[in-house]
């Protein structure tokens, strides 16, 4: 306890908190930043990584800085992006069946990893009962399977103005997109008891894709859903 008295005395002496900020070296940090270091004679030192090491870290928050020792630069984690989307208000229910499948075909804008899939449900019927989402390569459901994810309905959605959206995780299955290649995600559920459907436009709101009932696609529908890329990129900062 000795030994540490005067520690915390020192770090007391050296750090200043004011409004739930913290300043080193000065007495008085910027009221808007959460920490304020201030040296004429010393500078930042960030954590120094190889490339190797930097790419190791597990689940890196976006805004993670480091400096990269195999090529002597700094590095930011960032989010990549929406790599295509229909954000248009869609209110009309398609027609959905659990064997056949409903889904949207979609052009990708970027060459990275699937991140996540949201759609949108227009109506749902019959309670609870597990859906997965299937992504497939090309126009249409007849493509190469490139996964499946699955997910629970936990209560019964009712179409609204405002569908509800459920959200599809493929970040750990590393799911290559190209940039200008045509996709398909089909939305199909075993064992749920009833019609299954999105919410869909009754016109042409996307032009990258169109709607699709089992494998025949519908050129003047649209489902509204949003596809990201993967969680982020370490990216140099000069």
């Amino acid at each position: 306890m000795k030994t540490m008295l005067p520690l915390l005395l020192l770090l007391s002496a050296s750090l200043a908190t004011r409004a739930q900020s913290v300043g080193i070296g000065t007495a008085a940090p910027a009221a808007s930043a959460a920490l304020e270091v201030s040296s004429t004679s010393k500078g930042l030192l960030l954590p120094r990584l190889t490339d190797a090491q930097m790419r190791a870290i597990a689940s890196p928050q976006f805004g993670l800085l480091v400096y990269n020792t195999t090529d002597y630069r700094f590095y930011g984690y960032k989010a990549i992006g929406i790599a295509a989307q229909n954000a248009a208000n869609a209110t009309t229910p398609g027609i959905g069946d659990p064997g056949s499948g409903t889904g949207q075909s979609f052009t990708s804008t970027l060459t990275t990893n699937l991140g996540t899939i949201t759609v949108y449900l227009g109506r749902s019927i019959g309670g609870t009962g597990t859906m997965s989402l299937t992504m497939f390569s090309g126009a249409g459901i007849g493509g190469t399977n490139l996964g499946t994810n699955l997910g629970t309905i936990s209560r019964s959605v009712t179409m609204t103005s405002s569908p509800s959206a459920i959200t599809f995780d493929f970040n750990a299955l590393n799911i290559p997109l190209t940039s200008g290649q045509v996709y398909t995600f089909s939305l199909t559920s075993a064992s749920f008891p009833g019609t299954l459907s999105v919410a869909i436009t009754n016109y042409d709101s996307y032009g990258g894709g169109q709607y699709y009932f089992g494998n025949s696609g519908f050129s003047f529908y649209d489902s509204q859903f949003q596809v990201t890329a993967a969680s982020g990129e370490w990216a140099p900062l000069n």
